[in-house]
């Protein structure tokens, strides 16, 4: 008996086995922009500037987060987890490896709820202090998933106390990321 459940759970995808793969609003990580745009129509997309090709070849991008917290969003597709958001879509090789998404701290909570619903609980939580530039003490909280070849991290205070931010990441696309930036040192170096 034992040895027939192993067989059927070997031919299985793990993504099935108690843990909902991770994806973006029905879009999956290694789709082609082409997939991704005829999901998310109304998300503009480019060509990456030299300057930021390591981080991306092409990029999408939607402005849906308001000047002022609880506001209605910019654009009535900039919403992440029900809240407006700031979307930042990235794809090497037409394929698509890192968003990043920005929203008003003080909807982190509706955010570690959802995500929290969607995949349960974070394979890591952390809680780091951080600091203004007055010196004072904040508790940050960092909430990481992990299914497959995605990493899916929360973070309450992103890039400053006012904002947090969720940004979902390949493995494949991280070690890209990395082959770039390498190649980007040895171009600089061979300029000195």
């Amino acid at each position: 008996m034992k040895a027939s459940i192993l067989a059927v759970a070997c031919l299985v995808p793990i993504s099935t086995l108690g843990a909902e793969g991770i994806d973006f609003k029905g879009t999956a990580f290694g789709a082609s922009e082409q997939d991704f745009t005829a999901k998310h129509p109304r998300y503009r997309c480019s060509d990456a500037s030299e300057r930021f090709r390591a981080l991306n070849d092409r990029s999408c991008v939607i402005f849906g987060k308001p000047d002022k917290p609880f506001q209605e969003p910019k654009d009535r597709d900039g919403t992440f987890a029900g809240v407006p958001a700031d979307i930042f879509v990235s794809f090497y090789d037409n394929r698509l490896h890192r968003i990043t998404v920005s929203v008003f701290a003080s909807h982190f909570g509706t955010l570690l709820k959802a995500l929290g619903d969607r995949y349960g609980m974070p394979d890591s939580l952390e809680k780091p202090r951080v600091q203004n530039r007055a010196g004072a003490e904040f508790e940050n909280v960092v909430a990481i998933w992990k299914r497959g070849e995605v990493s899916l991290r929360l973070e309450k205070y992103g890039r400053d106390l006012n904002t947090s931010s969720v940004s979902y990441v390949t493995d494949w696309g991280t070690e890209e990321l990395k082959k770039r930036r390498g190649q980007e040192g040895k171009k600089a170096a061979g300029d000195i």
